[in-house]
């Protein structure tokens, strides 16, 4: 986007010596030279003011705006506005300018990323200064010219140049400026311990740029142009200093052009450009080559990097109208005492009347105790304070007991306690049971059905032994001395394998008993040993014992057999009785056929009753 075709250079300013000006004296010829060199002079001290002084970046207006065109995909609007560009030439756009991103994309398709299915591209808005030659006029001279040398441009007209470009132009400057500012501002404007000089401040600063004051061999790109954080401990006159550093050190480094030495090189064409917007792109490839995504979103903007420019009359009226903090219409409640006063950092204030409180009065504790407006002395020195009330005029303190009671001088005192001994010891109003019949308890912490037992010359507490329950209940047979009691009785199946061990498995129990596994007899097959255990208090009389068997006859059953009980019966201590059923078939137990059995086992006793 152009103001107009061709964007060429008018004749003569690039050889004027923009640091001369024409000394006009009486009867002097004026040639074209003369009066390009006086305008090449005079522009270049304008664009000096401007770059020195004031900078570069959008003054107003340009304003860029993507928006949806139909078919043609998204179009990049800019508005009228002005800009000053690095090397301090004003450039102004007069009226709105548009183009097409898939236009401009089709016409730079040798430049964008190899072939893939999609790809986000970022472009910039780059506004620059172009100059126009106008307004041809005849220009008499040699005869035999042709038409094209008979007629030159009068005029030199200023436009614009806006294009979108794969980087953006440099701006060390505007990036500079910034990054210095933030480093300053961080300055905490507070007095330290000692205070910084300022050649320490200076040191400090100077390594903050290290990386551009004393560049590296070979050079390298630095991270940032002040690094660190900015030091604590700066006066107003540090602040100055740093100012002062500024102007004579760093700036000179991070210039758009380094100094106004007229042997220096201008800044390039390209270089001296504004950035608009920066602009994120997601493209699609297409049989026509990339174009820009239907997405909502495939277009982003970023003017975060913009440099802009401020009039003075806006900074003044800023400087003016600074509003000061509103004062604090809240405070916070302190909550602790013996706070050292400290200023603090911020350069904020509230009201000079303000207070933020005091906390709540603490309770007291230690020989003054209660809250500070109702404070009672409990206590001397750690010692209790026993004072009864009323008191008797003349009354003295004394120790007695451990704490400080008032007596009546000549008054004797209480009698002198007696402890308890024996089983009994200590105090009566607060005795304790230390044995019992002269040997030692040991019973602290006693749990519940716990029980004292003797062991090894002093009580203890113990748990209580678990007896197990009673199954069954006696009935009476018509005999009043003996009577009869189911223990424990069973429903057992069986499927028995040659050579394996299965668990037997009990339904309908009574009582406590489980099985505790079935073996075939591999010598003998058709005999097969069930084995079962019953919990029965008194166990050991297990001659008073009586064992039932009686057999389940079942449709899957395949032969008869017959249950014995086997001779071997064992207790164990007092609450178990182990016995063996043996199993005898009418034939071998063999192959891998299951073979169900089920008997029903009973264990009962009588119990002779005393007359």
């Amino acid at each position: 986007m152009g103001c107009c075709a061709p964007n060429a250079v008018g004749p003569g300013s690039a050889a004027a010596d923009s640091c001369k000006r024409v000394n006009y004296t009486l009867g002097m010829l004026l040639g074209v030279d003369d009066f390009v060199q006086e305008s090449a002079y005079h522009i270049a001290r304008r664009h000096e003011l401007a770059r020195e002084l004031l900078g570069y970046g959008t003054v107003h207006g340009l304003q860029v705006v993507v928006e949806a065109d139909g078919d043609s995909g998204p179009r990049l609007r800019v508005m009228p506005g002005m800009a000053w560009l690095p090397s301090g030439t004003p450039v102004c756009v007069s009226s709105a300018q548009c183009a097409h991103l898939n236009d401009w994309l089709a016409a730079h398709a040798s430049e964008l990323p190899a072939a893939s299915p999609m790809s986000r591209l970022t472009l910039y808005v780059v506004l620059s200064h172009a100059q126009c030659l106008t307004d041809n006029v005849p220009i008499p001279g040699e005869p035999c010219r042709s038409d094209d040398e008979l007629m030159q441009a009068s005029r030199v007209a200023d436009g614009f140049r806006l294009e979108l470009r794969l980087a953006p132009p440099p701006q060390r400057e505007e990036e500079a400026i910034r990054d210095f500012v933030a480093w300053l501002l961080a300055l905490p404007a507070v007095p330290s311990s000692p205070p910084l000089t300022e050649a320490e401040f200076v040191e400090q600063l100077r390594e903050a740029a290290r990386y551009w004051l004393a560049p590296t061999s070979p050079p390298t790109s630095p991270p940032d142009f002040m690094l660190g954080a900015a030091p604590a401990g700066t006066s107003d006159a540090l602040f100055t200093t740093a100012l002062r550093l500024w102007t004579t050190e760093l700036r000179p480094l991070w210039m758009a052009r380094s100094d106004c030495g007229c042997s220096m090189e201008p800044i390039a064409p390209k270089d001296d450009a504004v950035l608009l917007t920066e602009l994120q792109v997601e493209l699609v490839n297409t049989a026509e080559g990339w174009r820009v995504s239907d997405a909502s979103d495939a277009v982003l903007q970023d003017e975060s990097r913009r440099p802009f420019l401020l009039s003075l009359r806006m900074l003044q009226e800023l400087i003016a109208r600074h509003p000061a903090p509103d004062p604090g219409d809240s405070v916070v409640t302190e909550y602790a005492f013996g706070q050292a006063p400290d200023a603090g950092v911020s350069l904020q204030f509230s009201r000079a009347d303000h207070t933020h409180g005091t906390p709540a009065w603490p309770e007291l504790g230690g020989d003054l105790t209660g809250p500070i407006d109702d404070a009672r002395i409990d206590s001397l020195q750690g010692v209790p304070l026993g004072a009864a009330s009323p008191l008797v005029d003349g009354q003295v303190l004394t120790v007695e007991g451990g704490q400080w009671v008032p007596r009546t001088p000549g008054q004797p005192g209480p009698p002198e306690r007696t402890d308890l001994a024996g089983d009994v010891s200590g105090p009566p109003a607060s005795n304790q049971i230390v044995l019992l019949q002269g040997h030692r308890l040991n019973a602290y912490e006693p749990g519940a059905n716990q029980i004292l037992r003797y062991i090894e010359g002093e009580w203890m507490t113990v748990d209580l032994p678990q007896v197990p329950p009673v199954s069954g209940e006696f009935v009476d047979r018509g005999d009043p001395v003996r009577r009869y009691q189911i223990v424990a009785a069973a429903e057992v199946d069986l499927l028995l394998r040659p050579g394996g061990r299965q668990p037997p498995q009990l339904r309908h129990r009574y009582g406590e008993i489980e099985g505790l596994g079935a073996m075939v007899d591999p010598q003998q097959p058709e005999r097969a040993v069930i084995g079962l255990r019953v919990t029965a208090r008194d166990a050991r009389q297990f001659s008073g014992h009586i064992v039932k068997l009686t057999p389940v006859w079942t449709v899957r059953t395949r032969f008869g057999f017959r249950l014995y009980l086997l001779e071997e019966v064992v207790h164990e201590g007092q609450a178990f009785i182990e016995f063996r059923v043996l199993l005898l078939a009418d034939q071998a137990i063999a192959g891998n056929e299951e073979l169900p059995f089920r008997f029903q086992v009973e264990l009962s006793r009588f119990e002779e009753v005393a007359t």
